[in-house]
């Protein structure tokens, strides 16, 4: 069973709950209450730390998926639109894959297939 925890950096000084966190972002944790152990979730598949701010975290029934919103640039290869993203982090393969693309990308997408642009409004 697993807990997410969200920290941040501004209020506390938190960046002893695993080792290695030095990036001086916001971060997603999640926490094992099995095995009792902490890892950081909001980085790259090749485990480099997020290279700016993670938050809004939620975990999935079992515990294996993390969704979490992210402006960092280097969690996933090609991820130069300068825009926040949402991202899955997978704890079984310890991947992270980033699941939207921007509305400016979609909007590129859309007019080169030709397709109706349909927004919708998400509170």
């Amino acid at each position: 069973m697993a807990d997410f925890l969200n920290t941040d950096r501004s209020s506390n000084s938190s960046s002893n709950l695993v080792p290695g966190d030095n990036n001086g972002f916001h971060d997603i944790f999640v926490y094992d209450r099995v095995l009792k152990t902490i890892k950081m979730v909001s980085v790259s598949s090749t485990s480099e730390e997020s290279n700016s701010d993670s938050y809004k975290p939620s975990i999935s029934a079992g515990g294996r998926y993390i969704v979490f919103m992210s402006y960092a640039s280097n969690l996933v290869a090609g991820d130069n639109n300068s825009f926040g993203d949402v991202f899955v982090y997978d704890q079984t393969l310890n991947t992270v894959k980033r699941v939207s693309i921007s509305v400016l990308e979609w909007r590129k997408t859309v007019a080169v297939l030709n397709l109706p642009l349909v927004l919708m409004d998400v509170t």
